[in-house]
């Protein structure tokens, strides 16, 4: 496989062959990443490293539950 540079891919001098290791990371990345992104891999609290579910996310929930249950008192 060759990879081209980004100002002229078209120039064939501009082309670079992929490491193996290069090859190898597309691939596991390929294979890996729908598994370690699937919901179910995750507990419903978990927010870091997932997409859409950040600290300020975690933080809002937590905030809401302490004021639920200071109101239901």
């Amino acid at each position: 496989m060759a990879k081209a540079k980004w100002e002229k891919r078209h120039v064939p001098r501009n082309m670079r062959q992929l490491t193996v290791s290069e090859v190898l990371e597309r691939l596991v990345l390929t294979r890996l990443r729908p598994h370690l992104l699937d919901p179910t891999n995750f507990s419903q609290f978990q927010s870091a490293y997932r997409k859409g579910h950040s600290t300020e996310t975690a933080l809002l929930e937590v905030l809401d539950s302490v004021y639920t249950a200071a109101n239901d008192k």
